[in-house]
Order: C-alpha cells, then structure tokens, then sequence
C-alpha cells in the first residue's frame, strides 16, 4: 500500500511538471508569434531570443509577459506614432526600460527615427544585463544602446554624467550626454511620484503612456482615461494623443513636448 501511493505520488507530481513544461513552452511560443510582425530579421531576433531567456534573470523579472500582446501591441503604436509625426528622435532617455523590448523596436527603425543613441534607466537590477543581451548588436557598436541601473528620479537631461558596466564587469569612464527624446511608457509604475517629469526641462519631446488596469497590483500610477492622463503631465505643445484598446486594459498616450 505504501509502495502503491508512493507511485501514485510520483505519478501525480510528473504529471504536473509535464503540465507545466507545457504551459512554459506555450508561452514562448505565443511570445515568439506576438513578436513576429515586430521583427525584420527573424533569424537574428530568434538567436537574440534565446540568449534572453537562457539568463537566470529573465524567470526572476517575469520577462515572459515583456512579449505579451499587450505589451507589444503598445509599444508598436508608440513606433507608429512616431512614424506618423515624422518625428526625429536623437539620444533618446528611456525610463522604466525593463528588458529593452521597446528600444529593439525603436532600432528596428533607427534610421527613419533618426535615432543616435538610446539609454535605457531602471531601477531593478536585474533588467540591465537582460536589456544588453537583447540589444547587444546596438550594445557593442560604441554602446549605441546601453541599460542602466538606476532610478528615474535620480537622473537629468542634460550634460548628465554615468558610467556603465562594461562586459568584464568594471565600470566605463564617466560620460557626459544630453537626451534629446525621454520616452516613458511606465506611468503607471510611477506611484505618483512627480519628481522625474518635473526634472525634465521644458521644450523636450516626450512620449508618455499609461493605462486604466487598476486590478493589477503592480500599477501604483494609472489613470481613468486620457483627460486624467494629460492634467497629470501637462504639455506646452501637445503632438499626438489617443487611446489603444486592449482585452485587459485601455492604453493612453501623450506625444509633444514639455
């Protein structure tokens, strides 16, 4: 009777994990095929896939849900956008970066975007490693991209002095940049804090988004709907604003500069 439930149990826990091999596997794949009509170069992106998800910290910052639809379906109406405004974006600021999925889509279109370089800021240390991998073409080309560990609150927008981590681990000469775009499609991890917009100096262009998915315990930022959205940062000149319909959600965003 012992031996027969020790099989039972054995049988019980292999069954789940089988389960669970399934579920993850589904989840790749729905993640490769959201991320599909973002991509120009399959075979490169698949390559820069796996190495993402063979590092330890992907499971630990969830990267799973960076290629979920909604995910994805926003940050690729932020590209559209762009492209509709015909807009020039230069050194680009990138707050709340996570693991780099919006700025492959912004280099995916570097030329058109007129893009110089993008620095990526979060405040999770373990999303800059994950970012560099994922954008590692853009990394060793004279650190065009580069993920940084800090907090948003911490940093400015002109002549701003970092150093990055280098690939043997020790930190880069300091270097002296000026963000020409600050992108944030974050606002609602923001918490209500003001202190990053309030440093950005009035004239720059700025893309914003924010969302309406107060059940999620992660949003500390989120907004009824657009109006709120724009009293909460106002803009001198306003370039583009709009909502994006999603299952779970409805995403804003706000366009033009300071």
């Amino acid at each position: 009777m012992v031996q027969e439930n020790l099989s039972t149990s054995a049988k019980i826990g292999a069954n789940a994990m089988t389960t669970n091999v399934y579920e993850i596997v589904a989840q790749h794949i729905n993640g490769v095929r959201n991320m599909h009509p973002h991509v120009s170069d399959h075979d490169g992106w698949l390559h820069r896939y796996i190495n993402l998800i063979r590092h330890p910290n992907y499971q630990l910052v969830n990267g799973l849900d960076a290629f979920s639809q909604g995910q994805l379906l926003s940050k690729a109406w932020l590209c559209d956008a762009i492209s509709t405004q015909n807009l020039k974006l230069g050194n680009i600021w990138l707050l709340a970066g996570w693991i780099g999925t919006l700025s492959y889509m912004l280099l995916e279109r570097r030329e058109q975007f007129g893009i110089d370089r993008i620095r990526s800021f979060d405040i999770d240390p373990l999303c800059a490693d994950l970012a560099d991998i994922y954008n590692k073409k853009d990394v060793i080309d004279d650190w065009r991209f580069k993920a940084l560990t800090m907090d948003v609150n911490d940093i400015f927008y002109d002549n701003f002095v970092w150093q990055g981590k280098k690939s043997d681990g020790t930190l880069s000469f300091p270097r002296s940049e000026t963000a020409n775009t600050v992108i944030n499609s974050s606002c609602d991890h923001m918490g209500g804090n003001a202190v990053w917009w309030d440093k950005i100096p009035a004239g720059k262009l700025v893309m914003l988004q924010n969302n309406d998915w107060y059940e999620n315990d992660q949003h500390n930022n989120s907004v009824n709907n657009l109006a709120e959205f724009e009293r909460m940062y106002p803009m001198n000149e306003l370039l583009y604003k709009g909502q994006l319909e999603l299952p779970l959600y409805t995403r804003f965003m706000l366009i033009g500069r300071k």
